[in-house]
């Protein structure tokens, strides 16, 4: 999705379009909560000792298989993702070492081929959400729905998700906040978003 982007900003450009190339990395959505779930077990010392992952992937692989497997993970990975949201220093720190093993994996790639942007993920828009979250429900556009805060929107029957019933975020908040920041604080007149097959 990176190349496809860069292949767009740079058409883009050279049509004399200014472009603001952002990248979602770092997000920390149930992903991270599942490797950083993950992390605790494989090295419990991570906060005094970086760990040595060299292959993120294998790392992710296995900590998705335990999330399909182990109920009492899936909690923990779930639990991870809200004290993440809520700054959890250790948290943090854990999400700050996957982060720089996933740079590592591709800052040599984007090197060779030129590549520059932004990286913008989820973190940067943590404030803007609990902002959004205040806005729609003074404007009464929420719903209470099994414990969570829903948004219905018109001609759309599924919802948006925009608290979850633990109290944390989804990416139908993070979503709306990257929407509102981009329009009204970058003035942006046309968005593009480049994603994978998986998204």
């Amino acid at each position: 999705s990176t190349i496809i982007g860069d292949s767009i900003a740079r058409l883009l450009e050279y049509f004399g379009y200014n472009v603001l190339r952002l990248n979602h990395l770092g997000d920390w959505g149930t992903q991270f909560g599942m490797l950083i779930a993950h992390l605790q077990d494989i090295y419990p010392e991570y906060l005094q000792k970086s760990p040595p992952i060299h292959d993120l992937s294998s790392f992710y692989k296995a900590s998705k298989k335990r999330f399909d497997n182990e109920p009492d993970f899936q909690k923990r990975a779930y639990q991870c993702v809200v004290r993440l949201q809520s700054y959890d220093p250790d948290i943090i720190h854990a999400w700050k070492l996957i982060c720089e093993v996933s740079r590592r994996d591709i800052d040599y790639i984007y090197q060779e081929l030129e590549i520059e942007m932004i990286d913008r993920g989820e973190s940067f828009y943590q404030s803007m959400m609990k902002d959004l979250v205040e806005e729609l429900e003074q404007k009464n556009l929420l719903i209470e729905e099994e414990g969570r805060k829903v948004m219905f929107l018109p001609g759309i029957s599924v919802p948006l998700t925009i608290v979850k019933s633990d109290g944390g975020h989804t990416y139908d908040t993070s979503d709306m906040a990257c929407i509102k920041q981009r329009l009204h604080e970058e003035n942006a007149d046309w968005i593009i978003y480049v994603i994978d097959s998986g998204q």
